[in-house]
Formats: C-alpha cells, sequence, structure tokens
C-alpha cells in the first residue's frame, strides 16, 4: 500500500519494447538497478513494463546498450496530474492531502481483532491492552508487542498464551485460554454422602466410605447413602472423608397451562435511524436529534469501518442506531400452537431440573379447560442424587 502511494506521488510510466533484444534489455536494467514491474507481453507480443518516473533517462541509456527500441505508452501519478491539471488548483491539490492522509493514516492502529478466546470476553482483553497502552489510534512501531502481550498475561489470568501482530492498520491479538483444572477433592474434612431427592438406587460405587443402601433400594431426601467410615480389619473404624457415585431413579410431574390468548410484541412498521460518526476516536452525532417518541421499541446497532481491503482500515466508523416500533397485540392460538409451547416450556423445566442426568421416559397428558390447555409431563429419570455433607449434619 504504502510503495503504490509513493509511486503514485512520485509518478511512474509505461514503457513498451517495440524492437528486439527485449530480454537483453531486462538484464541491463536488473544489473543496472533500474526497478521495473508489472511485466507481461501485450496482444502484440511486444513485451511491457512499469517504471518510475525518475528511471526515464537511464531506460533509453539501457535501450540504446542493448540494440533495442523503446516507447512510452503512458504517464501516470501526481506529477503528471498536476501537469494536466495545472490551472485547477483544487484538483491538484486534493489527490496530495489525500495521499499524505493516506500515509500518516498508516502509521497507526485503527481496528484490532481478538481470536482464540471462548470463555474469555474480548472486552476483558481489549481493556487490559487499553490498560498497557494500546488502543485504536497508537502507533504502530512505538510498541514492544512481545511485552505487552506479557502485560495482557498478568491482568487476564484466565490466558496462557498472548501474542500481538500487526497487519496494515489492524492488530491481530491471538490468545489461548488455560484448561480449567479438575476440582481437587476435599480428603481432610470428613463427611457423609446424601440423597438430594427421594428416589431408586440404580447404582452405587464408594470410593471412600461405606455404602449404607444397595442397587433396588428406595431412598429419601437427606438420607446417608454412603457413610464417612472406614473399617480396617481389626473391625476397628474410624471417620473419613466419603467418596462415591451414586444413581438412581427419579421421578417428577411438572405442569403448564397454557392460555388461549396471548399477547405478543409486533412491530407497526414505523421506526427512526440515529447516525454517529467516530472519527479518530471522536464521536459526532449526525442528523436527526429528535427524541424517540415511541412507547415501546426495538433498537438495532450497527457498526461500519471504512476498509480499503486486506488490513487496511482507516479511523472512520459510522454506528446506526434503528429504532423499531413495537406495540402489544392480542393473538387467538390455535390448539397445535399450545401444545407446541406448552410441551417446550415443560421440557425446558424438566431439563433445568435434572441438569446433565438422563431422561429414560416421558409422557404428556392435556386437559382443555375454559379455553386454555392444561398440560402434565410425566418422567423418568436417572441422575447422580449423591451430595457431600460434613459429618454430623445428616439426619437419617
Amino acid at each position: 500500500m504504502i510503495i503504490r502511494v509513493v509511486r503514485f506521488i512520485t509518478g511512474y510510466i509505461k514503457v513498451v519494447v517495440t524492437g528486439g533484444f527485449g530480454e537483453r534489455l531486462l538484464n541491463l536494467c536488473m544489473l543496472r538497478n533500474i526497478t521495473v514491474w508489472g511485466l507481461k507481453r501485450n496482444k502484440k507480443g511486444r513485451i511491457e513494463f512499469y517504471t518510475d518516473k525518475s528511471n526515464a533517462a537511464f531506460l533509453e541509456k539501457a535501450a540504446n546498450d542493448a540494440y533495442t527500441a523503446i516507447k512510452i505508452s503512458g504517464k501516470f501519478g501526481l506529477p503528471y496530474t498536476v501537469k494536466r491539471y495545472r490551472k485547477r488548483y483544487i484538483l491538484a491539490v486534493g489527490p496530495v492531502l489525500l495521499a499524505l492522509f493516506f500515509m500518516i493514516s498508516s502509521a497507526f492502529v485503527w481496528n484490532i481483532e481478538v481470536k482464540g478466546n471462548t470463555v474469555t470476553a474480548d472486552e476483558a482483553i481489549i481493556k487490559s491492552l487499553e490498560k498497557n497502552g494500546f488502543t485504536l489510534g497508537s502507533r504502530k512501531n512505538k510498541k514492544d508487542y512481545s511485552m505487552l502481550g506479557q502485560k495482557v498475561l498478568l491482568d487476564v489470568p484466565s490466558l496462557v498464551w498472548v501474542s500481538v501482530n500487526v497487519k496494515g492498520t489492524k492488530a491481530i491479538v491471538e490468545v489461548k485460554e488455560r484448561d480449567i483444572p479438575p476440582e481437587i477433592a476435599d480428603h481432610e474434612t470428613y463427611s457423609d454422602i446424601i440423597a438430594t431427592k427421594d428416589g431408586l438406587i440404580t447404582y452405587i460405587a464408594p470410593f471412600s466410605g461405606i455404602a449404607t443402601v444397595k442397587a433396588g433400594d428406595s431412598v429419601t431426601k437427606g438420607q446417608t447413602l454412603i457413610s464417612g467410615e472406614i473399617m480396617y480389619k481389626d473391625g476397628s473404624v474410624a471417620p473419613c472423608a466419603a467418596y462415591g457415585e451414586v444413581k438412581a431413579k427419579v421421578w417428577y410431574t411438572f405442569v403448564y397451562e397454557c392460555p388461549k390468548e396471548i399477547y405478543v410484541n409486533q412491530y407497526t412498521g414505523r421506526e427512526k435511524h440515529r447516525y454517529e460518526l467516530n472519527l479518530f476516536g471522536k464521536k459526532i452525532k449526525l442528523f436527526n436529534k429528535s427524541g424517540i417518541s415511541y412507547k415501546e421499541y426495538d433498537n438495532i446497532v450497527s457498526n461500519k469501518q471504512l476498509c480499503l481491503g486486506g488490513n487496511i482500515y482507516l479511523p472512520f466508523y459510522l454506528t446506526t442506531t434503528t429504532y423499531r416500533e413495537t406495540e402489544q397485540v392480542k393473538r387467538q392460538l390455535k390448539l397445535e400452537e399450545q401444545m407446541l409451547i406448552s410441551r417446550d416450556r415443560l421440557k425446558k423445566a424438566l431439563r433445568n431440573e435434572i441438569g446433565e442426568g438422563v431422561v429414560t421416559e416421558h409422557v404428556f397428558r392435556q386437559i382443555e379447560e375454559n379455553d386454555n390447555l392444561i398440560t402434565y409431563l410425566d418422567a423418568e429419570c436417572v441422575e447422580d442424587i449423591g451430595e457431600r455433607v460434613p459429618l454430623g449434619t445428616t439426619e437419617d
């Protein structure tokens, strides 16, 4: 990008080799450090390329030494543009100012992207970068990115590796998160394992302690399942920290009453827009400064940043906030809709109750009453019902 800008400012020409020995001319250009680019053959089979305006005289001499002929078929860049429009000063000065703007802005960072995080929020990482002096508008060559990554590691404990790389005007922050260590078992506190729910034991495995029930036994909430005791060969008993796995069948009944009529949010078709320009970190509100008269509305915020392609971002953000008016509308539900809503609510309630448990059987029952649909969910589940509690707090 910067090379193209420099070439535009200094000017460049397009050259066509009209004589023979074109390859010899290219060899001489390489030996004499005459920079060429865009090398190709045109439709007539002639070699053509581009070179800097300042190389024109040297290229002419090289062509004579190579016993070939060349022709300048095009002139490009700021010097030729200014010459062409020398009487139109605004058109001449405009490209210069634009080129200077691009050159200056390309020395700063105008976009930051975080990659590799799944648990840690982007905001936490960006906040740490800002704390350590790296934010939008920071100079690219004024930072020790290796040291910056180390500082972010100190601020964000969930990360184990941080790499900051700048490409164009975009900073890419790649991170690796720390693996959450398993919970360390407490073998110091003497404890029992008790039932958290009524159920029918299907599996019990005491890793530490003595099982007080067996598969097939019915248990009630609060009953001791594995006692915090260890028995030695001589028959003596000592307290310990009970550990183990206890699976049991548990039965549930959930009920949900779905009305015939419900109120839903509906868009009225009216909406308003607010625009805000972020220029070099400064926010400027644009147009339409009247208030929002809607009683109920949803707002949608979108941000767009000017990008020239690749990783070349410019310090211009346009934030658009759309306010869409809504209203509460009464809606009649069909029986099929009532059934779908009821079953969805009941399934979610069951899942929230059993967590990682497994549903082995379930059945829905429905009763229509005063246009309302009353739905029952009867379910049989298998889940871990053991809970570890300190000794002395259980009641059988």
